[in-house]
């Protein structure tokens, strides 16, 4: 099987990220949002780097922080904004680290607590799964 690096065309990358490759579904969703050798659609990219995100990738969870914060390729969502960039922070990205404070500056207290929750319980059901399939 081929790692991103090997994928030699978007083709390669897109059946990587088909097969549930992390890297290359953010690698594929970084390629529609740039418009790098494929069209640029945001309406492509923003469900590959959901995929991704959601198995820990921490470029794309700071990249949906950072869509959702701005209203690009997706309503524009402060609480969901705030959800991704506290995962991303939690891997330590240096980018979410100062985009959270931001976004607490446009949100009430209870959504704030509420986010945090739902982030706090993301993080534990995915180091729950990380513990219990550790890589030999």
């Amino acid at each position: 099987m081929k790692t991103v690096a090997e994928a030699a065309s978007i083709d390669d990358l897109r059946n990587l990220a088909e097969q549930g490759d992390a890297a290359a579904q953010f690698a594929l969703g970084a390629h529609y949002a740039t418009g790098e050798d494929i069209k640029q659609d945001l309406g492509e990219a923003i469900p590959w780097f959901v995929k991704s995100a959601e198995q820990g990738n921490v470029a794309a969870q700071s990249a949906l922080g950072a869509y959702y914060s701005v209203g690009r390729g997706v309503p524009h969502d402060v609480t969901r904004a705030y959800f991704w960039s506290v995962l991303a922070r939690a891997s330590g990205d240096e980018v979410s680290k100062y985009r959270v404070p931001i976004l607490t500056a446009h949100m009430t207290r209870n959504q704030i607590l509420a986010v945090q929750q739902e982030a706090d319980n993301w993080l534990k059901q995915h180091q729950l799964a990380r513990n219990s399939n550790p890589v030999h």
